[in-house]
């Protein structure tokens, strides 16, 4: 099942891709990545490039809750993982602090 949606998610991105190509290509807009919408979310990782000597700085904060255990897209007791090993997890938060640099 899971495959049959990414075709079909496949084929409606390339159906949308081919119908909208043509308006894009007609627009009196200039794209210019000094813009504001002119990148992704920081959150995208290398979704651009940068000219010769450009840099851009960035520090990005993420935090991350993580519950219960998992054995592909199963959920797991405690007491099934403790048939193989001697402790469990129960529940883990964590925050990232990422700093990034580009040149």
């Amino acid at each position: 099942m899971p495959k049959r949606i990414l075709v079909i998610f496949s084929l409606s991105l390339l159906l949308n891709l081919l119908l909208l190509a043509p308006s894009i290509a007609d627009s009196d807009v200039d794209w210019d990545g000094d813009r504001a919408d002119g990148h992704a979310p920081i959150g995208v990782m290398g979704e651009h490039t940068h000219k010769a000597g450009e840099t851009m700085l960035s520090y990005r904060f993420m935090t991350m809750d993580m519950d219960g255990n998992r054995d592909g897209s199963s959920s797991v007791s405690n007491e099934d993982v403790l048939q193989d090993f001697m402790v469990t997890p129960t529940d883990m938060r964590m925050d990232m602090h990422m700093f990034g640099a580009m040149f």
